[in-house]
Parts: C-alpha cells; structure tokens; sequence
C-alpha cells in the first residue's frame, strides 16, 4: 500500500539521554496513524526512547514502545480503539523475547507464547476446530482433514485482522462498477512454520485480487506450523477478504 508521510516535525526534547534527542511527529495519509518517537539529535535516523503510536483520530493510543539504539527494546503493547490490549510482550534487539500475549477482541486470552523458549504456552481454541477441514499438503499431493491444530498466527487474531483491513484497499475499478464479494486466498504455511507460498483460490476481479493479495503479504510476524496425528505439516491456510460499500 502507497504511504505518504504528510508532516514531520522535529521539537527538541526534555527528555535526556545518554544523547540529546529530537521528538518526531509524523502523521500518515490514508487515515491510518500518527506517531510520536524520539530520534538522536545528532542522527534524526536513529530513534532513541519511548515511542507512541495514534489512531487516526489522534487521542487513541494504538501502540506504546521504547526504541534503544534505533532498535526495539523493552515492553511494548499494542491497542485496540476502544483501548483494550491486543498483545504485548518484551523485545530486545528488535526481537520478540520471553513471553508474550495476544487477546481476541472480547478481550479474551487468545496466545500465549514464549519466544525465547520456543514453546506455545496456552491457546483458545475455536468452538469447531474439532471438525473444521484444512488442505494438508504432502508428497502424495492434497488431503482435507481436520487437523491436532491449524496454523497458528502468533499476533492473534485481533492483529491478524487489523493489519490486513488497514492494508487491503477498495480498488476504484471495482468501486465505480458497484463490485462487491469476498477473495478468498490460501497461504501456505510449511512444517516450520514458514510462509512458503500464496494461491489465489477465489477470485472476485476489478483488482481487487491484487488488492487482497497485496494485504495478505503485508502479514507480519511469525506462524506455527499446523498438527497432524501429532507431527508438523504443512497447510495451505485459507483467508477471506472481502470488499462491501460502507467499510
């Protein structure tokens, strides 16, 4: 999705350091967010100190950090707009470490996993994972089945769901031809919980399969492979987005 930074504003801090900093305001186009960081004053591209990111509106908070050396560091949370916490968790060095939570937007315990470990800590299972069909594919080719558990998103699925609608975009083709549906993507995750591949299972047109596309890939963060009969598979793991008028 095209960006444009629509103001900077560089303020000199109070804050201290072991450098002097500069307090940076941005404010992005397309109604997505605002940020308020601090850079060294003697490189404005090192961020250095806490960092808060806004909701359009600019009086929610979206994110709360701490950047050390230009990298990521301490506890970081991120919100919700009505201000419920969506996950939050410690990084250092710019990595996630130790344990870290993600919540549904009831505001329900969804992941908790720990990074330094490796290991999946709790999960709250959907009411039909027992009977809901997956495409596991092997050497032998494609199967349906039900799954141990699918692919897990380690964000949540609050964050799984925020990140691609600030990303998808209602393309103006289909906008103007009054287009409305759903694209319907699979996103391959492999064994070891890597992205190893996209199909574009049901198309809608007027570009907005590319726009689906394009938001899928945006996806950061980290997987965990799904489980069958107890071992690793890989699974092409299906994503609706859909386009409707007043979004």
């Amino acid at each position: 999705m095209k960006t444009c930074i629509l103001t900077i504003l560089l303020l000199i801090s109070g804050k201290l350091f072991a450098q002097k900093t500069m307090e940076v305001k941005t404010g992005i186009l397309q109604f997505r967010y605002y940020e308020d960081y601090s850079v060294l004053q003697a490189d404005p591209s090192v961020r250095e100190g806490g960092y808060t990111k806004y909701f359009a509106s600019g009086d929610k908070i979206m994110c709360t950090g701490f950047y050390k050396n230009n990298l990521k560091d301490g506890l970081w949370v991120e919100y919700r707009y009505n201000g419920m916490v969506e996950d939050s968790g410690y990084y250092k060095q710019d990595r996630k470490t130790g344990i870290w939570a993600a919540y549904k937007s009831s505001g329900m315990l969804q992941i908790m996993y720990d990074y330094t470990k490796k290991d999946l800590l709790y999960l709250k299972r959907d009411s039909d994972y027992k009977t809901k069909i997956y495409t596991v594919i092997d050497s032998a080719g494609k199967k349906q089945t039900t799954l141990d558990r699918p692919p897990v998103y380690l964000d949540g699925e609050s964050a799984f769901n925020r990140i691609i609608a600030v990303n998808v975009v209602y393309p103006a083709q289909a906008r103007n031809n009054y287009i409305q549906g759903t694209v319907f993507i699979g996103v391959t995750i492999n064994k070891e919980g890597a992205v190893s591949g996209y199909r574009l299972i049901k198309p809608l047109g007027y570009d907005c399969d590319e726009s689906a596309l394009k938001a899928v890939k945006s996806l950061p963060g980290e997987w965990l492979p799904g489980i069958l009969d107890g071992k690793s598979v890989t699974v092409e793991y299906e994503i609706a987005v859909s386009f409707r008028f007043g979004n």
